[in-house]
Order: structure tokens, then C-alpha cells, then sequence
């Protein structure tokens, strides 16, 4: 019977905490923000007393993030609230206190502040500057690509590739990065599709040597210079 109690005491507990934290809700219209943008805000409250703009925190983690806060009351359980956020990205967390069933309860809600793209490439282009003959040719031609934009520091990276003994140009590559190359670097497109149908032309697989009449020596170059002697009148290439 005691066990009976305790447990209907534990339900009634668990949904006055539940009934608390649902006193004040809010809807925003996404999740992901850029730092400076504006926030809207829409609060719903059946909080005991009416929310004010001093009942309202915006914290970056643990420290208090400052801005002026427009809140705009719709009726009285509703709320319009509007603000911008600061300048530095990262996660926010608006905060509200108000009294719920005579409990002072603080509701919070999360804010995710992305760095604009604008950022991101400026900070790629502060890297590269000072690296771009030192960096890998992978990193070379994507760099191309991502600033075809940035007429000048396309030159630029133009001149570092080409500058390279290992570029598509001057050796040979594969048919991924002779692709890349071609797209990162517009200028030398048709070198490169030269490139890709000179190595169609070629027939690949593999091949047998068939040596008869043993009776006439000959010698056969294999990778660029290292002789090996066979002794052969005619040699026939027969593929498999």
C-alpha cells in the first residue's frame, strides 16, 4: 500500500516539473544564424506574471553576450521578440526567468551562429599567400578551382602550379588530376584533353615477347636505358 502511495506521489511530482518547464516556450524561424543577423523570436507564456525585457539573457556558454533586446507583447500569453546577434559565431543560448507555478524557472533555448562564407575564403587566402610554392599539388589545384573568382590570386596560383615539375603539364598524371587541372586552370584545358586523348590512343594490357631463330644477337631497352641482351632474329609483339 505504501509503495502504492509513493509511486501516485511520484507521478503527481514528475508532472508539476513537466507542467514548470513548459511555462514558456518559443519558435524561431531556423536554427542556423550569422553573426550580426537579426533574430526573431516568437514566445508563448503562461507564466504568472507578465515577461519583461529584464527577464530576458543571452549567454555565449557561460558568459553573458550583450544586446538589446525588442520585445513586443501580443497578448497575454504571447510574445513577439526580436534582437541581433553578436559578432562572434558560435553556440548561444537565449535565456528567459519567470515565475511558473510559483517557481522561478529560467527557460532556455539554443542558437547555432555559423561563420559566413565571406570568411571562410578570406581565411583560406591569408593561408595560401605565403605558401602557395611550398603546398602539395593537390592542394594547388583545388585552391585553383576555389578562386577562379579572385582574378589576381588566381594568376597567382596559376604560377605556382606551373612553377611545379610535378604538374600535369610538364609530367604525367592520372586521368583524375589531369581533369582537375583542366577545370581548375582554364587556361590550359585543351592541353589537357590533348593529354587525355593521346593516352586513349595507346594500347593498354598486357603483352608477351615471342624470340625466334636464336642464331642473331639483339638487344632490347626497357625503361629508358637498362639494356638486357636476348638472342633473337625477329621480334614479334603478340598481345594476350
Amino acid at each position: 500500500m505504501n509503495k502504492l502511495f509513493y509511486f501516485f506521489i511520484f507521478i503527481i511530482f514528475l508532472n508539476s516539473v513537466f507542467a514548470s518547464a513548459e511555462c514558456i516556450s518559443t519558435t524561431i524561424a531556423k536554427q542556423d544564424y550569422l553573426p550580426s543577423e537579426t533574430i526573431q523570436v516568437e514566445i508563448l507564456s503562461s507564466a504568472s506574471r507578465e515577461i519583461k525585457t529584464t527577464d530576458l539573457m543571452l549567454y555565449n556558454y557561460d558568459v553573458q553576450a550583450y544586446t538589446q533586446f525588442n520585445l513586443i507583447k501580443l497578448s497575454n500569453q504571447k510574445y513577439f521578440l526580436f534582437f541581433d546577434i553578436p559578432q562572434s559565431s558560435g553556440d548561444y543560448y537565449l535565456k528567459i526567468k519567470n515565475y511558473c507555478n510559483d517557481n522561478l524557472e529560467t527557460y532556455s533555448t539554443k542558437i547555432i551562429t555559423k561563420e559566413p562564407i565571406e570568411r571562410f575564403y578570406s581565411s583560406l587566402k591569408d593561408s595560401l599567400k605565403n605558401n602557395l610554392y611550398s603546398v602539395s599539388l593537390d592542394q594547388i589545384v583545388l585552391a585553383g578551382k576555389i578562386f577562379q573568382y579572385d582574378k589576381e590570386f588566381h594568376e597567382q596560383i596559376y604560377s605556382a602550379y606551373t612553377s611545379r615539375a610535378d604538374n600535369c603539364i610538364k609530367k604525367e598524371c592520372d586521368a583524375q588530376w589531369i581533369s582537375l587541372s583542366s577545370i581548375a586552370f582554364p587556361i590550359i584545358k585543351e592541353q589537357m584533353i590533348n593529354k587525355i586523348r593521346e593516352r586513349e590512343i595507346l594500347i593498354t594490357g598486357q603483352w608477351k615477347i615471342i624470340l625466334q631463330d636464336p642464331s642473331i644477337k639483339c638487344n632490347i631497352s626497357f625503361n629508358g636505358g637498362n639494356e638486357t641482351e636476348f638472342i633473337s632474329n625477329i621480334l614479334d609483339l603478340t598481345s594476350y
